[in-house]
Formats: C-alpha cells, sequence, structure tokens
C-alpha cells in the first residue's frame, strides 16, 4: 500500500524540518546578532508546538492520510517563512507554527502502523524510527554545510522545500487509514515519562555538542558535517524494535540504555574523535530504547501514541530550556544531566513497558522469560 511508505518519507522529512538546525545554532545566533544561547527558542517553541498538537490531533484526525498531507504542506510554509524572519524572535515564533503543523506526523504515524502492521508493530516502529534518524542525520549535515556556502535563509528554504513536496503526495493516496477513537490513559504516566527522559539526552546533548565543537576550532561546515553519526541512531532503531520482539521490551530497553551510558562515558574524553564517537554511541543506544517506547505507545491506540509523543517532546523542550543554563557551568555538567536522565529511565523501564492493554497487538509488551 502505498500510505504505508508515504509514512515512512514523512517521517524523514518531518525529522529534516524538525532538527536541521542544530549544528547552526552558533551560526544562526551570528546572523541575527544575537547572544551566545538565544537560538534556544528556534528549538525549544517547535518542540512546545509539537507537545500541543501531539495531544490534540488524535481527536481531530479521523484519515490519516490527508490530515498528515495538509499538516506537512503547512509545516514547509511555516519553516520557509522563518528562514526569512528579520529577527530571532520573529524566526522563534515561526519555528513554533512549523513544529505545531508537523506534530501530526509521528503520533499518527505509529498509531496508523499499529493498524498497518499489526504482526511487527514494533519492528515497523523501529524502521519508522530509524528512517526518521536518517532525515534526522542528512538535515544537521546539509544545514551546516549549506550556512556555510549560501548564508541562513538561502540554506533553510532548501532543506524546508520537502515538506511541499511530501505533503501533496499524502493528499493525494486514494487509500485511507481510519483511526478508532483515541483513549488517553494518563495512568500510563511512566511510559510517558519514559519517552521523555529519551528526547531530553538526545537533544541535550546534541545541543551542547555544536558549542563543544567550535570551542575545539571545527567549523560550522565541519560541524554539520560531523552529525552523519545520526546514521548511529538509524541502525539503533532498527536493532531495538527487532530486539524488542526478540528478548521483550524491558531486556530490549535495558540494554539500550546500557550502550548509551557507556556512550556518555566516551564523551567525557576531551577530544574532538572521542566526543564524536560517543555521541554515536549514545545515539545507538537512545534510539534503540525509543524504539521500544515508541512501539509499546503505537501499539495502545492513537491516544496514548498521541500522549507518548507530546511527552517526549516535553523532554526535548526541557534539554532546549536547559543548554543554555548548563553552557555556563561547563560541558561535564551536560554530561552528569544527561547520566542522571538514563537512569531514571531505567528506573521507569518496568513500569513502562510492560503488559500494556494494546488494541493492536496485546502480547507485545510481555514480559521476556527468564
Amino acid at each position: 500500500m502505498l500510505l504505508k511508505y508515504a509514512l515512512f518519507a514523512a517521517g524523514i522529512v518531518f525529522s529534516i524540518s524538525l532538527y536541521s538546525i542544530q549544528p547552526a545554532l552558533p551560526a544562526i545566533e551570528d546572523h541575527f546578532g544575537a547572544p551566545l544561547g538565544a537560538a534556544w527558542i528556534g528549538m525549544s517553541l517547535p518542540i512546545l508546538g509539537m507537545v500541543l498538537g501531539s495531544l490534540f490531533y488524535p481527536l481531530w484526525a479521523r484519515d490519516v492520510g490527508r490530515f498528515m498531507g495538509l499538516a506537512t504542506i503547512l509545516g514547509g510554509v511555516a519553516g520557509i517563512a522563518s528562514a526569512w524572519a528579520p529577527d530571532i524572535m520573529l524566526w522563534g515564533l515561526a519555528r513554533f507554527a512549523q513544529g505545531l503543523a508537523l506534530a501530526a506526523i509521528p503520533g499518527l504515524a505509529m498509531a496508523a502502523m499499529g493498524a498497518l502492521f499489526t504482526a511487527r508493530v514494533a519492528t515497523m516502529v523501529g524502521i519508522f524510527t530509524g528512517l526518521s534518524a536518517i532525515g534526522a542525520a542528512l538535515g544537521r549535515m546539509s544545514a551546516g554545510i549549506l550556512i556555510e556556502a549560501f548564508g541562513v535563509p538561502v540554506a533553510l528554504t532548501a532543506i524546508y522545500l520537502p515538506a511541499l513536496l511530501i505533503g501533496p503526495v499524502l493528499l493525494s493516496i486514494k487509500a485511507r487509514v481510519q483511526l478508532p477513537k483515541p483513549t488517553y490513559q494518563m495512568r500510563k504516566w511512566p511510559l510517558f515519562m519514559f519517552g521523555a527522559t529519551l528526547l531530553f539526552v538526545n537533544l541535550l546533548l546534541s545541543n551542547l555538542l555544536p558549542y563543544r565543537l567550535t570551542e575545539l576550532g571545527l567549523s560550522v561546515g565541519a560541524i554539520g558535517g560531523i552529525f552523519f553519526v545520526y546514521l548511529a541512531a538509524t541502525i539503533g532503531s532498527g536493532s531495538g524494535g527487532w530486539l524488542s520482539d526478540k528478548i521483550g521490551t524491558l531486556h530490549a530497553a535495558r540494554v539500550g540504555i546500557a550502550i548509551a551510558a557507556f556512550g556518555i562515558l566516551l564523551m567525557a574524553y576531551d577530544s574532538v574523535l572521542m566526543l564524536v564517537l560517543g555521541f554515536a554511541v549514545v545515539l545507538f543506544g537512545v534510539f534503540a530504547t525509543h524504539a521500544v517506547g515508541s512501539g509499546v505507545a503505537g501499539s495502545m491506540g492513537s491516544g496514548v501514541a498521541g500522549t507518548y509523543v507530546a511527552a517526549y517532546y516535553i523532554g526535548g523542550g526541557a534539554a532546549g530550556v536547559g543548554y543554555p543554563v548548563l553552557l555556563g557551568h561547563g560541558y561535564w555538567a551536560g554530561l552528569l544531566v544527561a547520566g542522571g536522565a538514563l537512569a531514571l529511565a531505567l528506573a521507569l523501564g518496568r513500569r513502562a513497558l510492560l503488559a500494556p492493554e494494546s488494541q493492536y497487538a496485546p502480547n507485545l509488551a510481555k514480559e521476556p522469560k527468564a
């Protein structure tokens, strides 16, 4: 079914649009003549939009393809508007609108996969998350290189154009997925908090990394190129979904968290090579764990999936607000905070992931045999 492939393509476009500016945060501050850390609004405001949209879109989106298509087009328009904003505050507001529109993609896509791939939900969500990570890597790499070559407005316009291409495709697909009426289960709060810790770790370290690499003498183009390590997230996502199907969600998540913690230890070494290697290991572990959590949430319908995505991005928003504070306390402070967040995810694992009440795959997160 064409809709299945379009959902994966939408995930790639979503990640390109949302995350591409990360390696260029210092360059964007220079473009607007803004102080150090001021670009946090360009990461936190779209995430706020993501949270709001993820909570409410499941109530309105009975027809997944058309709803996501319209939202993707609006996200592309808002992104291009942000590229030509005259000051950093208007840039941040346009980014908020972009995040609000694009919020339709991840939660609805996960819920739709629960209906489209009933026997392989965890694996398919892992693939979706992995392809989204490829989009994030391509966007980050492109942003650094294009901004260095053409400047901020032209570069960001080019990066946001794909949303205007995939949106009409989603609108034109005749095959439809009608989602059941969403149910919101706040007693699943351990699952939601579990998801929040994962994007917090990811974005906290990826927001701090460009500043640290700038201190070590790298240009914005070189920093953007280094973000190819997000391909490790793709491998991690696929591995997490596969491992979840093999050994159960709880054991798979614990493996992912342990790998991410090892990556943080590697990032403590003060060299470009170890920073990049350690960050790649963190991404592998965090995205493997996120694939597990996403699979569990997606199996419980659009209400739980949307709330999981909202909580996930609340964690990312907290990272966006927190990283400017940590810039004043040294790089080590960020590593310690990220490690604490992983410890919280580990503590939440059993309550978050075992025995969900699934609409599509009742045994998805059963506790594995010893």
